[in-house]
């Protein structure tokens, strides 16, 4: 996921904090709780494990996995 604002970029896990403070309500403290250490570091974790995984959570199909040259992780610096 990417999140682009005033031209900056931001992908991952902080693409969903991001999202999260946008959202407001309840969710606005979890999107600012994502930003800091060491919360920050647990949520690319999860971030990295669904997405290398995403086919095999509820809703996936096989059309969901991508090739191990595509995975984030794989020279993709937003990962």
């Amino acid at each position: 996921m990417l999140w682009v604002e005033r031209g900056r970029v931001r992908g991952g896990a902080q693409a969903i904090a991001r999202l999260l403070i946008d959202a407001g309500g309840l969710w606005r403290p979890l999107g600012l709780l994502i930003r800091v250490p060491p919360f920050r570091w647990i949520a690319a974790g999860v971030y990295h494990l669904v997405t290398v995984n995403r086919f095999r959570l509820p809703g996936g199909t096989p059309a969901c996995k991508l090739p191990p040259s595509e995975r984030p992780g794989a020279g993709d610096p937003v990962g």
